[in-house]
């Protein structure tokens, strides 16, 4: 979205170094990190005065090229993995996300954003929990039929072919 006529404003400044809150920070090990966010969609899709008029899958894909660039994972919907990095330099990417154009979108968009470190591969539980994991080996119930994996043992409900059990 191109700046008001006239150009940006006065009131346009550059974004200020982002300094850590906390010194464990940059003493935090090279882990594995993540970064989580929830946008308001509506303050990104809004015509002015209200918002700021652009498509919220412009700014998704404009935060996911970053994060991907910088050596993220891009994981589900707003939740990205960085497999090696430090804490300060996940601070410092989370921090990087201002500068996505228009530049200020982010900032009045952003209802929450968090970085965490997982310390632990086994507290990322997808694939043990995932319908054929280890702690769901079967179907628990009727289930939509095209749902269920190949690996998966069910039979056609007999009332309805489009679930199993």
């Amino acid at each position: 979205m191109p700046p008001p006529p006239g150009g940006p404003g006065p009131n346009v400044h550059p974004l200020p170094m982002a300094l850590p809150p906390a010194m464990f920070l940059l003493l935090a090990p090279v882990d594995h990190w993540g970064i989580t966010f929830d946008l308001r969609t509506r303050v990104m899709q809004e015509p002015p005065p209200d918002g700021w008029g652009v498509r919220r899958g412009t700014i998704y894909a404009r935060i996911k090229k970053q994060l991907i660039r910088r050596g993220y994972i891009h994981v589900q919907y707003s939740v990205y993995n960085h497999p090696q990095a430090s804490g300060l330099r996940v601070f410092m990417d989370m921090c990087s996300l201002r500068s996505i154009e228009p530049i200020g979108i982010f900032s009045t968009a952003v209802t929450a954003i968090e970085m965490f470190r997982i310390q632990d591969q086994t507290m990322i539980a997808t694939d043990l929990l995932r319908l054929g994991g280890q702690l769901s080996p079967h179907l628990f119930g009727t289930t939509p039929t095209n749902l269920i994996p190949n690996n998966i043992p069910s039979v056609p409900h007999p009332l309805d072919p489009d679930w199993s059990w």
